[in-house]
């Protein structure tokens, strides 16, 4: 069997379903780097040289954020408030105003709510993913639920913490689960698809959080701190669905009432042009044929942009 076939043919053991296109090219990666050291190791009954190099990998394409529309949004934010566990309703609306991944949320210690000097709320997030903490504010609907939910807690035993090697006290102790609730939110507001998944993943608050900074002027800067961005280039992805120059060019050429073909267009399309004007078009079609179309510019109307004539 060819190495795609097998590839094609290879399911997920937890939960039976296919490789995705990540996990494909992760295994070739690894498979590569295999070929290429045994080779160079020299081992017995191996190629002399690499069976894979990287032209056969192939590259995997690169995807805008999977952020929320607004409607939806909305829809799913009220699902969420009308939870009647507090534990859940509390961790999905972290989730949805401090972008924290969930694995981060499920680390919050007890004490992690604090002010800045202004009252506004302060979220300590501990090291996940990246193995960094950080600060970031806090909206105060999410932190008005943090503080509901410490008025309830009972004195608790604190845990080793393997990120930090600190014994802590979380926040959400029996109560970590994201997906549960939020296919209850999701089936309450009619957005679950047809064989009852839910159309709205706890990861993609976390997108639609850096697409409304991105969206309403935040500095690239304070993106990358409040998603916990190492690098300018993963925060540039939310900067790039959110180019208000791309959408002031197309809004201008393509928007309601945009010319599209110089001020006389709209006389070309009503059928008024003078026979002169329709003879100079004929004998000069070839001289002003462009990639896109044509150019509609009559002589008075002065030169092209395109400057061919």
């Amino acid at each position: 069997m060819s190495l795609p076939g097998f590839l094609s043919e290879m399911v997920n053991a937890r939960t039976g379903e296919p490789w995705s296109a990540h996990t494909k090219w992760g295994n070739l990666c690894r498979l590569r780097v295999f070929f290429r050291e045994v080779a160079d190791w020299g081992w017995e009954d191996v190629p002399s040289h690499p069976l894979l190099g990287i032209g056969d990998v192939p590259r995997m394409p690169e995807c805008v954020p999977c952020y929320i529309p607004e409607d939806a949004f909305n829809r799913v934010m009220t699902a969420v408030r009308a939870l009647e566990c507090p534990y859940q309703r509390t961790a999905l609306l972290i989730a949805r105003w401090s972008g924290a991944r969930r694995n981060e949320i499920r680390h919050l210690p007890i004490d992690c709510l604090d002010r800045y000097p202004d009252g506004t709320a302060r979220l300590r997030i501990p090291p996940g993913k990246l193995r960094r903490e950080r600060v970031v504010p806090l909206n105060e609907e999410a932190a008005d639920a943090i503080r509901l939910l410490r008025g309830h807690r009972t004195q608790e035993r604190a845990f080793h913490d393997s990120y930090t090697g600190v014994t802590t006290q979380y926040l959400f102790l029996r109560y970590g689960k994201f997906d549960r609730p939020l296919k209850a939110a999701c089936a309450a507001v009619g957005l679950s698809t047809l064989d009852g998944r839910p159309m709205v993943s706890p990861h993609r608050f976390r997108h639609t959080v850096g697409t409304q900074l991105a969206e309403r002027g935040a500095k690239l800067r304070t993106i990358m701190n409040v998603l916990g961005h190492t690098s300018p280039q993963m925060s540039m992805r939310y900067a790039q669905i959110s180019d208000r120059e791309v959408l002031k060019d197309y809004q201008a050429v393509l928007g309601p009432g945009a010319t599209i073909a110089g001020p006389f267009a709209e006389t070309l399309k009503a059928g008024s042009l003078l026979p002169s004007d329709v003879d100079w078009l004929k004998s000069n079609f070839f001289k002003t044929e462009l990639e896109l179309g044509h150019c509609l510019r009559l002589p008075h109307e002065g030169p092209c942009e395109c400057d061919l004539i």
